[in-house]
């Protein structure tokens, strides 16, 4: 998840996931994030009863823009997902959805299971 902070406020230029991100991937971000950007990581514990490959985890793709625009869709946020595959995505122009996947966003990013990465 990332976020781009001016006056306190948060304003939301993207927000991506992924399942597994190596150490040097992650330490190079950190160190990459330029103020007041900040970046924080998602980790959903195992479920309790056991595991259930790619159950625990959260694959939205989505963004939001001023409040009043929203990208929602299925790709995937690398180049070959955009090239060689298809993929739907709906662009929305309500402030009520922008506010409504906003919700979704900022749930993740205040929740128990997000930390902030930090730079060195």
């Amino acid at each position: 998840m990332a976020g781009n902070f001016d006056a306190g406020k948060p304003h939301h230029g993207w927000v991506a996931w992924t399942l597994a991100v190596p150490g040097p991937a992650l330490a190079a971000l950190a160190n990459a994030m330029m103020p007041p950007s900040e970046v924080r990581i998602l980790t959903i514990p195992p479920y309790s009863k056991g595991d259930i490959p790619f159950a625990r985890l959260a694959h939205a793709k989505f963004a939001v823009f001023d409040g009043q625009r929203t990208w929602v869709g299925t790709s995937n946020w690398e180049g070959d997902y955009f090239k060689k595959s298809r993929n739907v995505s709906v662009f929305v122009t309500t402030q009520p959805f922008a506010a409504e996947v906003a919700g979704v966003f900022e749930d993740d990013w205040s929740g128990a299971y997000s930390t902030k990465l930090s730079s060195k």
